[in-house]
């Protein structure tokens, strides 16, 4: 008769429905060591896709400030390090269609919006001639749409020309991030503009 061995691993079943969660393309390690291992310290392997050299390739892009500049193309990129959050400006000075599609071997979930700045500001009664001169607060980034398919290795967004035309044209800011800020994960995407 075997009897439990208080040393014997003994795996919760969060765990296994964990490492099932993972999918295809990724690898998960049980360690038995006694030691207390700190969650938030464990980074899941690298995705299948070869990493690439993202040094200079549209970086730094980590705020809307600083927003990486975009035209209809094709770009590989990267979320790297793990938490890394991309911006890109994509300029659109007529109104026409724009699509995105985010493509991204399965591991992490990677997810997108889009931002389109709306100006706010105090401004002066134009009847009033002692009023202060308008004074400009800044602007405001509001999300117009987004994609967020869960573990899916895709992601796509699009506007139609007339969606264009009542948001506004001008400069939309496409942000690219991790839902779960847990991997380094290479990705493409390809923006495509029409009429």
């Amino acid at each position: 008769m075997i009897l439990p061995d208080e040393r014997a691993p003994q795996i919760p079943a969060w765990l296994l429905l964990a490492a099932a969660a993972l999918g295809p393309g990724c690898s998960f390690v049980l360690d038995f060591d006694p030691a207390v291992v700190d969650a938030a310290q464990f980074v899941p392997d690298a995705c299948t896709w070869p990493a690439i050299d993202a040094t200079g390739l549209l970086e730094p892009n980590e705020d809307v400030a600083s927003a990486a500049p975009l035209t209809a193309g094709t770009y590989p990129l990267e979320i790297n390090p793990r938490g890394d959050q991309d911006y890109f400006a994509i300029d659109v000075p007529a109104p026409v269609s724009l699509d995105v599609v985010l493509t991204f071997e399965g591991c992490g979930d990677l997810d997108m919006e889009l931002l389109f700045g709306v100006v706010t500001g105090v401004f002066a009664d134009a009847g009033d001639a002692d009023a202060a001169p308008p004074v400009d607060t800044g602007t405001t980034y509001v999300v117009v749409t987004e994609s967020r398919n869960s573990r899916s290795a895709s992601e796509h967004m699009a506007l139609s020309a007339a969606q264009v035309t009542n948001i506004g044209t001008g400069t939309y800011i496409l942000h690219v991030f991790d839902f779960n800020n847990e991997t380094v994960t290479p990705y493409e995407l390809v923006v495509t503009m029409g009429n």
